[in-house]
């Protein structure tokens, strides 16, 4: 229990950055996205890896993110401006890719992957964002961590951690 004369700010570090372009599902049912802008799902992602270094393949091949913008009323999306969920399967014979989420027609999406550099940028610009907002100076922080960051992300124990005590 929070109470008094406190403010809480909350910062969401998703530490993912966009591949390819953004693009409108055009069929969709609960978890399964089958149609990108009118073509198969898994074309439009094999088209996106297909432009990609081979640095960036091999990210893609640990872990393929799906971004769902969180207001589709903007011109352009960049980094912040996505929910962040898994890719967790593909089917070939329809071309359908499924998600850690619910969407539907309609909805913009961009694929998107994790990467220590990405990730520890922008937990930092979050940070420098809050207290450059006239935030007072913090008296406690509470941190929580997923498990796609710590030592599998960024090679040493406690970076967030380090990161945010800085």
């Amino acid at each position: 229990l929070v109470y008094g004369d406190v403010r809480i700010v909350s910062i969401v570090s998703q530490g993912c950055r966009p591949i390819g372009q953004p693009m409108v599902i055009t069929k969709a049912d609960r978890q399964v996205i089958y149609e990108l802008g009118g073509k198969p799902a898994l074309v439009q992602l094999q088209e996106v890896f297909a432009e990609l270094s081979e640095q960036e393949q091999r990210l893609v091949e640990r872990g393929l993110h799906v971004g769902r913008v969180i207001n589709e009323y903007q011109d352009h999306f960049g980094r912040g401006d996505f929910l962040i969920r898994n890719c967790i399967g593909a089917d070939r014979a329809t071309g359908a890719i499924a998600v850690g989420d619910f969407v539907r027609p309609g909805q913009t999406i961009q694929f998107h992957i994790r990467d220590a550099v990405s990730a520890d940028a922008d937990l930092r610009e979050l940070l420098a964002a809050a207290a450059s907002a006239g935030a007072a100076e913090p008296r406690g922080a509470l941190l929580f961590t997923c498990n796609g960051r710590g030592t599998r992300l960024f090679g040493e124990p406690d970076h967030d951690a380090a990161v945010v005590a800085e």
